[in-house]
């Protein structure tokens, strides 16, 4: 075969695929900036915001406030173990209406408790016109407020106008010494009158003579000595030295057994040695110097088993309030003296002292109505304010209330105290024989001690000042205080007890037997020194929640009839001694 002299033709292929160009419909363009639409957005974002606001506002409960870091009630976070215990939420909302009533700070917590109704309006001034809890103020009585100063239609007063000089112009600012005498005043008036001369030579003692050693003479260029400086070496230390006699050298031990005090700058001014130590604190109104004047009440147990008494007022302390079974054996009604202690007729009318019926109990009650005297004049013109008055005896009032029983006395319903102030209020003779069904007290400031008190139900609380003695109680002994010590001793009559002492500035302390009691205990404290718990048996002891604050678990076997809870929040340690 013949070959062909033709070549083979190249044909080019296409190594990428060909892009066909797009329809004018898929053409997107980049858009223009607007401001309609910027505002737009903003408005949508705004809006948003301000709805979720509105549903926040709407349905968020009216309890939910949140409180100041450095408020001053201070209410950390409770433990589950006192959140729970109803009990504990009993004593605490006692406590928190005996300082609203009393005055003693109720109104720095009320906003943040349940039982108060929240509102957004805010409190006012009286006659002020705006909205408050019970809608608009009434209108301000006529003279309330000042009248206006009347228009004025003269010239406009210059803002500073210069005082009137007479006399000659005053030299530039320090004033050249002269030797002439001295310039009268410009403006003299009872207000401003002259200084007083200088005094004449003379006038002042000298000083006392120095009995202590002379100093040697100063040499060339020396500065003199002064006073209390200590002697140069060409002292003659033989003579006067007293001091250097006295010291005893043995064996490079230097005692001071033979020296003599320095008189002259005695340590205790007053005092030769260091003043004797108050053995306690004694009220300035001395009841023993005041004359008595009492009120009595007759109440038949009969027709009354529950008494309340109200004892309101800032009565100077040193009175007391008594529970006591009488000494007379005929005495058939519950005798409620009222004593007033006073020098003064017009200080003693301050005391108003009032009985009467409320629904089943009665009710004694007693005030004092202080009696708001004219103010003094005002004194002279820049004469020296005069000095406040010291308090003496003729203005004491001082009261004291004994409730005596009679002597067949076995039971009594209820008894129910608030007090303001008072000194004690405690228990007297043969007051263990008789049963309560329910002892309530809330003092202001005092004390509350008693020795035996037997009741079903006890409830005490102190907003200063201390609770302590011994109690037995057959159900509930429910006891606290703000700021001072709960230290109490419980005897239960029953085998199920429920006992809680709290204390928020102080320490608190339960006292149970060993072997009348076995149940659950619990010990809270926010800041202060650990808990503490102790029995004669460590190993009847079983903690079964231990962190930082709160010790909790059961004493022998668990009973959740049986309690004891002790919480003492700051400035002291939460104790149970099982003895």
């Amino acid at each position: 075969m013949e070959k062909s002299d033709k070549k083979a033709e190249y044909i080019s292929i296409p190594t990428e695929e060909h892009q066909e160009e797009p329809f004018a419909y898929e053409v997107r363009q980049k858009p223009a900036f607007s401001y309609r639409s910027l505002a737009a957005k903003g408005a949508l974002i705004a809006a948003a915001i301000l709805a979720i606001g509105a549903l926040h506002k709407t349905f968020t409960p009216g309890k939910s406030v949140v409180q100041k870091y450095d408020e001053a009630f201070y209410n950390p976070p409770e433990p589950c173990i006192l959140k729970h215990n109803e009990d504990y939420k009993e004593l605490k909302t006692f406590v928190e209406e005996l300082e609203e009533s009393m005055g003693f700070g109720g109104d720095r917590h009320s906003h943040s408790r349940g039982d108060h109704k929240f509102h957004d309006k805010p409190h006012h001034p009286p006659f002020s016109g705006g909205p408050n809890h019970f809608g608009e103020h009434p209108p301000p009585p006529p003279g309330y407020y000042p009248p206006p100063p009347p228009p004025h239609d003269g010239p406009e007063h210059p803002p500073f106008p210069p005082p009137p000089h007479d006399g000659p112009e005053h030299p530039p600012f320090p004033p050249p010494p002269h030797g002439g005498p001295e310039h009268p005043p410009h403006h003299p008036s009872d207000c401003h009158p002259p200084s007083p001369p200088p005094p004449p030579p003379g006038c002042y003692p000298p000083p006392p003579p120095h009995d202590g050693p002379e100093h040697p003479p100063p040499k060339d260029g020396e500065k003199p000595p002064k006073d209390g400086d200590e002697p140069s070496e060409d002292y003659d230390k033989s003579e006067g030295d007293e001091l250097q006699d006295n010291k005893q050298i043995d064996d490079g031990n230097m005692t001071l057994d033979n020296a003599k005090p320095d008189d002259s700058h005695p340590p205790y001014p007053g005092f030769e040695h260091h003043p004797p130590h108050k053995e306690g604190h004694e009220p300035f109104c001395k009841v023993s110097e005041l004359e008595a004047q009492s009120t009595v009440f007759a109440i038949s147990p009969e027709t009354f088993q529950k008494t309340k008494f109200f004892l309101n007022g800032h009565f100077n302390r040193g009175g007391y309030v008594r529970i006591s079974k009488s000494n007379d054996a005929s005495a058939k009604d519950i005798k409620v003296n009222v004593t007033t202690y006073a020098n003064q007729t017009d200080v003693r009318s301050e005391a108003i002292i009032s009985a009467f019926e409320n629904e089943g109990n009665y009710i004694v009650q007693l005030e004092r109505d202080h009696k708001h005297l004219p103010p003094p004049p005002p004194p002279a013109c820049h004469s020296p304010l005069p000095p406040p008055p010291k308090p003496d005896q003729q203005h004491c009032l001082v009261y004291s209330v004994d409730i005596e029983f009679p002597q067949g006395t076995e039971s009594y319903e209820a008894l129910e105290f608030f007090v303001q102030q008072t000194q004690r209020l405690e228990g007297g003779k043969d007051i263990e024989d008789i049963n309560f069904g329910s002892i309530k007290a809330g003092l202001g400031r005092g004390a509350i001690v008693f020795d035996g008190l037997k009741a079903k139900t006890i409830k005490l609380a102190a907003l200063h000042g201390v609770v302590m003695g011994t109690y037995q109680p057959k159900e509930k002994f429910l006891a606290a205080t703000v700021h001072g010590a709960t230290k109490v001793k419980i005897e239960p009559t029953d085998e199920q007890v429920n006992v809680i002492a709290a204390s928020t500035f102080g320490p608190a302390t339960a006292e149970l037997p060993a072997d009348g009691f076995s149940g659950n205990f619990a010990l809270y404290n926010a800041f202060g020194p650990a808990s503490t718990i102790k029995a004669p048996r460590p190993e009847d002891i079983h903690v079964t929640k231990l962190k930082h604050g709160v010790k909790a678990g059961y004493y022998k076997e668990k009973n959740k009839e049986s309690k004891v809870t002790v919480s003492a929040k700051f400035h002291g340690s939460p104790a149970i001694y099982l003895n």
